[in-house]
């Protein structure tokens, strides 16, 4: 069933980036896109460091990039980096 006001979609931090790694948290090094720029389905939107190994973290849809977190936050796996807001065109 689809709805015409799509929810604005949470961007979580991928447990996979975690597999093989003796720590459980990542750092957001960069945005590489501004609060509020329509976003396109797989364009990069941010790097964060797992045991110093940049990863970059891409869009899984198009949205409005809203709700980000702060450089420099201290993140685990599962966390929400921001939302992704198909609605807001």
């Amino acid at each position: 069933m689809s709805s015409s006001a799509a929810e604005p979609i949470p961007l979580r931090l991928d447990e996979a980036l975690f597999e093989n790694c003796m720590t459980q948290e990542a750092i957001l090094s960069s945005w590489l896109a501004r609060r509020g720029a329509w976003i396109e389905q797989g364009q990069r939107l941010a790097e964060v460091l797992v045991e110093d190994m940049r990863h970059e973290i891409v869009a899984p849809v198009s949205g409005r990039l809203i709700d980000l977190v702060p450089v420099s936050s201290v993140l685990e796996p599962g966390d929400q980096l921001c939302r992704l807001d198909p609605a807001a065109v």
